[in-house]
């Protein structure tokens, strides 16, 4: 094939393909910055249901046998998505993220890790696991010590279970609120990249020239010819 057809092709492929594959242009932070940067902290803290369900029920009645525990478990989920934030945004400033996939891991890993640790140590230093579970945990002394394997497993379930509450839908929504995919990206529907370009060349380069050895080497007789 000659090389000015090849290049016609590949010049038409980028605007024809509808490729979705990985993105060739890197996120970048939606304007204004504070503006959205604040809306998703807001968002994120305000639709996380321990805090929104606690804060429902101190709005209600705000005596409890632990009062320093249930105000201190919405801080941890404010402090813990500022945390993130941050996080997120100088790690995007250092190497920007390709995808907003990418966005959510990263915010999910260390919200998931700082709000636990905040958690774990809210737990053990509020006492609050003997109140909650203290009738289904073991009677005997050993295991109603602090730190005993029965408590470690109540605390580890109660701490997973508030990090997939307060940090699975925040990481979505700051992934979608914060970032945003570059304008020529959505125009070119990622068809600029040149592994894609390129890959889609040398398979319709390979399968015309094999189209093109199959006829040469096919006998006259088989069309019926003498």
């Amino acid at each position: 094939m000659p090389l000015s057809m090849k290049q016609l092709r590949a010049f038409g492929a980028r605007f024809a393909s509808r490729s979705r594959g990985r993105t060739p242009f890197a996120l970048r932070w939606r304007s204004p910055w504070r503006v959205w940067q604040s809306t998703s902290w807001f968002a994120s803290t305000l639709l996380a249901p321990p805090f929104s369900v606690i804060g429902v029920l101190l709005l209600i009645n705000a005596h409890s046998d632990c009062p320093t525990f249930w105000p201190s478990a919405m801080a941890v989920v404010a402090l813990t998505n500022a945390v993130a934030i941050v996080d997120a945004n100088q790690r995007h400033h250092r190497r920007p993220f390709a995808s907003r996939t990418r966005v959510a891991l990263r915010y999910f890993g260390v919200s998931a890790f700082v709000g636990g640790a905040l958690f774990m140590m809210l737990v053990w230093g509020t006492g609050i696991l003997e109140d909650v579970a203290g009738p289904l945990m073991p009677a005997d002394g050993p295991a109603r010590l602090p730190g005993s394997f029965t408590q470690l497993q109540w605390t580890l379930a109660g701490t997973a279970a508030f990090c997939v509450l307060s940090f699975a839908h925040a990481c979505v929504l700051h992934a979608w609120l914060a970032f945003d995919v570059p304008v020529w990206y959505r125009i070119s529907r990622g068809t600029f990249a040149p592994d894609f370009t390129d890959a889609g060349n040398e398979r319709d380069d390979a399968k015309t020239e094999r189209a093109a050895a199959a006829s040469r080497s096919r006998d006259p007789r088989d069309d019926g010819r003498p």
